[in-house]
């Protein structure tokens, strides 16, 4: 995977989470000289048949207007802020964002996990849901924050299962790392200690340390029979950290039990996700 962020995509809904995932999107590309692009879906009115043409003229056209505004307002003191495109398209959001960032060539989604309120913050909950699902780059999952909170990262935890893509998916959270001034921080959950687990974690420090990586990341084992229960109680005690999730093909057991922990982190984490397919 190739660790240069060129290009952002930031799907907007106008809540005041997808706001401050521009602006937080401003500061990251203003820090590695990407682009932005600024996307919006209209969801097509279905009830209403007879006149759907008409009424996503007119909900596209809205769009438009109140994205230029947006993108008046907040990126008016940025230098990059001027460049960023603005994309509206219909249909469903989460295909629709899904095809824009393979259509657009971009690096990296920058998206909120919560929505406007009530009904809308489980909607777009599941849908950035489904975009860490299948999208094939990295998407980072913002809570609720105000962005300068995120500004000021002192860490960055990549969480591993110690997977033979591990080690490249870390040197993309690495490089992200610097550009916030951070320190890199790899966290393995143990849950099993046997020959074959102890062989596994002595063997990918020795990958890590020929990586030869600057400064080199500090490595903890975290011992806990259940891996999200283990990560989640070692973030607690954290402040000021970016959490770097790899995602893992789901195996048919996973799937048919509907166990997905990268789900279940981005709904219920307090901490800025960057989930690395």
């Amino acid at each position: 995977m190739n660790s240069e962020i060129r290009h952002i995509l930031v799907p907007v809904d106008f809540s005041g989470y997808s706001i401050s995932s521009y602006r937080f999107a401003l500061e990251l590309a203003d820090k590695c000289g990407a682009k932005i692009t600024l996307l919006h879906v209209v969801e097509p009115p279905y009830n209403f048949a007879t006149a759907v043409e008409g009424m996503l003229s007119m909900m596209e056209k809205n769009a438009l207007s109140r994205m230029e505004q947006m993108k008046a307002e907040i990126s008016g003191r940025k230098s990059n802020g001027a460049n960023a495109d603005i994309v509206v398209k219909h249909g469903r959001t989460a295909r629709e964002i899904l095809l824009q960032s393979k259509e657009l060539s971009a690096d990296l989604i920058i998206m909120g996990n919560k929505g406007q309120s009530g009904l809308q913050k489980m909607v777009l909950g599941s849908i950035s849901s489904a975009i860490v699902e299948d999208s094939n780059i990295p998407v980072f999952v913002l809570p609720g924050k105000e962005p300068e909170v995120m500004f000021n990262l002192t860490k960055v935890v990549f969480a591993t299962n110690l997977r033979e893509r591990d080690p490249d998916n870390l040197l993309y959270a690495h490089s992200l790392s610097s550009y916030f001034n951070a320190v890199t921080e790899i966290v393995h959950v143990k849950t099993e200690d046997n020959f074959d687990s102890k062989l596994r974690i002595i063997g990918f420090r020795q990958m890590i340390k020929e990586m030869e990586l600057v400064p080199q990341p500090e490595f903890k084992i975290i011992e806990h029979e259940h891996m999200l229960a283990g990560l989640g109680g070692y973030l607690s005690g954290l402040t000021d950290t970016m959490v770097v999730l790899n995602r893992y093909k789901r195996s048919m057991v996973q799937k048919l039990l509907g166990e997905n922990h990268t789900e279940k982190v981005i709904r219920y984490s307090d901490f800025p996700i960057l989930i690395i397919p």
